[in-house]
């Protein structure tokens, strides 16, 4: 007998695109479409404690089981991300970096953008990023 492995998917989101802030990210219609071809194509979205769930009483994942995270924690994800997906019934999973709301300190990436858009430098070497990881 051939079985396969019980899996879920976890699709990760991070930032919404806004030009104004000098943010990549991704398109909220984009997202919007994306997840009516998810739903079309029978993906079934879990809500992190349906995850959990499975996980701890070893329950097979439905074949095309989807948990969607939405990283890092900024004010615009919710405000511009979770409505998208709670539109279409779907609850994902958010989390906070927790250096950012505890002590105020930026991820990485983001204080690479800031030192990028406020430099006077004509060149940023990458020994400075030591300095901010020690810091």
């Amino acid at each position: 007998m051939n079985i396969s492995p019980s899996y879920c998917r976890v699709l990760m989101l991070h930032r919404i695109a806004n030009e104004a802030c000098n943010i990549s990210g991704i398109n909220k219609d984009w997202l919007d479409l994306s997840i009516k071809l998810f739903l079309k194509r029978g993906f079934h979205f879990l809500s992190l404690n349906k995850f959990k769930e499975n996980i701890l009483t070893q329950t097979r994942f439905h074949d095309k089981a989807l948990l969607v995270t939405i990283d890092d924690g900024y004010a615009d994800q919710i405000e511009e991300i979770a409505p998208i997906f709670l539109k279409h019934g779907i609850s994902p999973a958010v989390f906070l970096i927790s250096k950012l709301v505890d002590e105020k300190i930026l991820p990485w990436d983001e204080r690479i953008r800031y030192i990028s858009e406020h430099t006077k430098q004509k060149y940023i070497y990458f020994d400075q990023f030591l300095l901010l990881e020690q810091s």
